[in-house]
């Protein structure tokens, strides 16, 4: 994943967190680690569905996120250069080009 800011860039994975350019951050220090150590995500979701609790990527954090994932490659491939809005209540982008990336075409017995 590539952060890029006013200042300077992240760029971070599971293992590795990499600030730059390098002489902007060279005095940067870490923060403590607060979030602990993932089991993994199926491991995590069968020991909440035992446990009956909830896991860190429930539904109301991952539904939001994949909406933002989604919504920005729509927008990357329909509408390239242009600035566009989102309607989240009717899930309508405000772009014909990146709207057609959205609107998959039902399967007979389903409504839209």
């Amino acid at each position: 994943m590539l952060f890029v800011g006013e200042r300077g860039h992240l760029i971070s994975n599971y293992d590795k967190h990499e600030l730059g350019p390098g002489d902007t951050f060279q005095n940067w220090i870490r923060p403590a680690k607060s979030i602990p150590p993932s089991i993994g995500h199926h491991a995590e979701w069968i020991a909440a569905c035992k446990a009956r609790t909830q896991p860190t990527c429930w539904f109301g954090y991952a539904g939001p996120l994949t909406e933002a994932v989604l919504l920005a490659n729509a927008a990357y491939r329909g509408a390239r250069a242009q600035v566009v809005s989102w309607d989240a209540a009717a899930m309508r982008i405000g772009n014909n080009l990146a709207q057609k990336f959205l609107d998959a075409p039902l399967r007979a017995g389903f409504a839209g």
